[in-house]
């Protein structure tokens, strides 16, 4: 879940004091050493006296008086989670898939990126919004489902007939791919082709 964040700065630098929403999306470490590298880049003209007349005086350990901004949170996809949603998802998945699924996934989104000999992917939140999205619309729910990570953050949701031939669902940021015993390899959805994806993984 996204969340807007918003800087205050010094009405040093804004005729009128107030804030500045910024969208921003994969917000990062970098980013932020670049507005403060901006910030410090503006040279500080001297107050003068007339100005001081017309604007409240300032208090010495008033954090507007530096021009700094008051809070930068990460507005983040991949890192940041709403805990009510967080939480949403989970009984979701224990009600669609099983206990053992949601400890199984609560365990899959704690791995961190670099995993696979420094080359696996962290869980994408892609692939959590359309794990979400997918659970929705299952009707029909197979047993002994397996969920694994892959290496590039997709989630692959397994289970095996009777017979023991193995079905799968992968989610990734964009669609999804499913891997059907009567399919000779993996057949490729959009993010919103939902009832093309339960249809050939026969969650219907």
């Amino acid at each position: 879940m996204a969340y807007q964040q918003r800087l205050l700065f010094s009405n040093r630098f804004l005729e009128n004091p107030g804030t500045v929403s910024l969208n921003l999306y994969g917000f990062s470490i970098s980013i932020y050493a670049s507005i403060l590298a901006s910030l410090s880049s503006v040279s500080e003209e001297p107050i003068h006296a007339e100005e001081q007349a017309d604007s409240p005086k300032e208090k010495p350990n008033d954090r507007f008086s530096y021009g700094v901004p008051i809070s930068i949170g990460e507005l983040c996809n991949t890192s940041v989670y709403d805990d009510s949603a967080s939480k949403a998802l989970e009984d979701l998945i224990k009600r669609v898939l099983g206990v053992r699924a949601a400890d199984r996934f609560s365990e899959l989104r704690r791995i961190k990126a670099r995993w696979d000999f420094g080359k696996g992917e962290a869980l994408s939140e892609g692939a959590v919004k359309n794990l979400s999205a997918l659970l929705s619309r299952v009707k029909k729910v197979p047993p002994n489902i397996r969920l694994f990570l892959s290496s590039d953050g997709s989630l692959e949701i397994q289970w095996k007939s009777p017979e023991g031939e193995r079905t799968s669902v992968f989610l990734k940021d964009d669609g999804f791919e499913v891997l059907h015993p009567e399919h000779h390899e993996e057949q490729a959805f959009s993010d919103s082709d939902f009832q093309g994806v339960l249809l050939n993984a026969g969650l219907v």
